[in-house]
């Protein structure tokens, strides 16, 4: 199923729940506690049903996508946005998308749609990694 294209929302969640008991079966998550769920530009929802879902495991989920939208980050504690990383899109290298605070998990599950190959998740998991996140697994629905 296409999700960037008009589609039946019954079976677009039912889809959802078979990737994340799909996700949930590929993943230990033993000795885990904080998880963030990572969905990329429009592909989020499948993401975030998934973190829903990891969640009802007891579990310390967040959940960000990588997004389009440039915003301005700011020092400033009242400000809701601290961190910004500009990486190449994952669905059009000349296109530059962007993350927002990341920090140390002991999990990161990207969930994705993308249709390129791994090394163009370089930026992105790079980008993790400057957060020293070292358990990075990535989930490619094609």
């Amino acid at each position: 199923m296409n999700s960037r294209k008009l589609i039946n929302p019954m079976s677009y969640k039912k889809l959802c729940y078979e990737l994340s008991n799909q996700i949930l079966q590929n993943i230990k998550l033993q000795n885990v506690k904080d998880i963030l769920v990572l969905g990329t530009e429009e592909f989020m929802y499948p993401a975030l049903f998934t973190a829903h879902e990891i969640e009802k495991n007891d579990k310390n989920v967040k959940f960000h996508a990588t997004t389009r939208s440039p915003i301005q980050v700011s020092n400033t504690s009242d400000y809701p946005l601290h961190t910004r990383y500009e990486i190449s899109s994952l669905y059009d290298e000349n296109r530059i998308t962007y993350i927002y605070d990341l920090k140390k998990y002991d999990m990161v599950i990207i969930i994705t749609d993308s249709k390129n190959q791994k090394n163009s998740y370089t930026e992105l998991v790079n980008a993790l990694i400057s957060c020293t996140n070292d358990n990075i697994i990535i989930f490619r629905w094609c």
